[in-house]
């Protein structure tokens, strides 16, 4: 997926946490004091690599999916490409940014099940 966000090379340690978890560390580095479903750390952004960690709060997920008419594998995965895009420099701040977004989270995860049926 990232190759096809222009990033060569990568190393990126997916977090599979607990909302506790994954509230704390967004109050304590992004000063937000409040839940969210993922969250991106870059830890080093070299010109075609990127070295970075995602958060995936699970209970999120487990309590979204019936939301969105989803099942919790799909809301999950659907976390860990929008903290992929996030850390290949993808923004959500604007609504025209969130769409763009969306449309690249459902990309992804529509190539990632054709293949995983396939």
């Amino acid at each position: 997926m990232l190759t096809g966000e222009g990033v060569g090379y990568a190393y990126v340690g997916i977090i599979l946490s607990r909302s506790e978890e994954v509230h704390r560390l967004n109050r304590e580095y992004l000063e937000h004091d409040y839940p969210t479903d993922v969250l991106s750390f870059v830890i080093s952004d070299e010109p075609g690599a990127l070295e970075g960690e995602v958060y995936v709060d699970l209970d999120m997920a487990a309590l979204r999916a019936p939301e969105f008419g989803t099942g919790f594998r799909r809301e999950a995965a659907r976390y860990v490409v929008h903290g992929l895009l996030h850390l290949a420099g993808h923004e959500d701040a604007t609504p025209e940014q969130r769409t763009r977004m969306h449309e690249n989270e459902n990309r992804y995860l529509k190539a990632f099940w054709d293949t995983e049926r396939g």
